[in-house]
């Protein structure tokens, strides 16, 4: 008889959930990674220039994601740049 849905996270050996990656600057920002992101606001609000600023200070990212609705824009191409270099 089937009891429903199997839980595999309680499946998952302690020694494998507990892995962090940390970086120079943990003490200061307390993000932990690997995390999700999600920047938004107003246009002006400094949004480009605070994930410049995540990505200078965590510098662990494996990949990015930037979904923008214009592109073309000289921030989003230096953003663009510096997430080529990391990948």
């Amino acid at each position: 008889m089937n009891s429903g849905p199997i839980n595999f996270y309680t499946k998952i050996p302690k020694e494998l959930m507990n892995q962090k990656s940390t970086y120079k600057n943990y003490n200061k920002l307390k993000i932990e990674v690997p995390c999700f992101g999600l920047i938004s606001g107003s246009t002006g609000s400094m949004k480009s220039n605070s994930l410049l600023y995540l990505i200078h200070q965590i510098a662990v990212w494996d990949r990015f994601f930037l979904f923008t609705k214009q592109p073309n824009e000289p921030l989003y191409r230096y953003l663009s740049n510096c997430i080529n270099k990391v990948e």
